[in-house]
């Protein structure tokens, strides 16, 4: 299998409303990879594909009729979200997911940030990596909230185990915050906001639906968060939780699992 990028012209009267190719970037990764995210930005665009490595590659779309691979990056792991993270549109965070080199094995999410000032040489500047989790961002860009103004990225995060007796630690499930500072050249993480304790997950008697993952900034000091069975708020600079609304509570009748399933 291989990969192509075509462009197409708008449709108009003239050309009977049709779409015509007029451009296009054929055989975009190696043999059997398939494109994992793409993001397009006015002049350029960037692709993701996978099998064993991370080709991260960036498209000059500055003539749409002569579009052009411009360069290609091969780090571990994938992205499968890409947005842009300042204002010219210059650097490029992923959400993803970090992946043994050997095995090929999902280890953890995984946020990327690149340099893509010059399309033919872009460049990892750094990447976090949250061992044995993943995140809804990976695949359901609403998830995704960064603020440029503040370098903070919100995303939800999930990670629980069916076969180990619960315990106050190895099930999560909620949102964490992050620094993204380019400048300085780093991600780290902020704090937490789990949306069950880790017991609960799977002791509890849950009723069987599931909030979709979202989270709003009010003001720029004000986060609130909906997923699985509750709502939350907190303050975004403190951390502090400043109210919370359970869904669930006095659920006496129904009695499914805590993801719906």
């Amino acid at each position: 299998s291989s990969n192509q990028l075509y462009v197409l012209q708008v449709p108009n009267i003239r050309n009977n409303a049709m779409m015509r190719i007029i451009g296009r970037v054929e055989n975009i990764g190696y043999d059997r990879e398939r494109i994992f995210a793409v993001r397009f930005m006015d002049k350029a665009a960037f692709i993701v594909t996978f099998r064993q490595t991370d080709p991260f590659y960036t498209i000059d779309l500055k003539d749409p009729r002569r579009p052009r691979l411009a360069g290609e990056l091969t780090i571990p792991g994938f992205s499968s979200y890409l947005q842009p993270a300042n204002e010219d549109q210059t650097l490029i965070l992923g959400v993803g997911q970090d992946v043994d080199p050997d095995t090929f094995r999902a280890l953890g999410m995984q946020i990327s940030l690149f340099d893509v000032s010059d399309l033919r040489n872009p460049t990892l500047i750094t990447k976090y990596v949250m061992d044995s989790t993943y995140s809804n961002a990976e695949n359901d860009q609403l998830t995704f909230r960064y603020i440029p103004g503040s370098n903070t990225l919100i995303i939800p995060v999930t990670y629980y185990s069916r076969f180990q007796i619960p315990s106050d630690s190895n099930n999560f499930d909620g949102f964490w915050t992050f620094t993204v500072d380019p400048q300085f050249g780093y991600i780290a993480p902020r704090f937490s906001i789990p949306h069950v304790s880790s017991r609960q997950m799977w002791t509890y008697c849950w009723y069987p639906a599931y909030l979709p993952q979202r989270s709003i900034v009010f003001f720029g000091r004000t986060l609130m968060t909906i997923k699985g069975h509750s709502v939350l708020s907190h303050n975004l600079q403190t951390g502090q939780p400043e109210w919370e609304l359970e869904l669930d509570i006095g659920n006496q009748g129904d009695c499914s699992n805590y993801f719906a399933e």
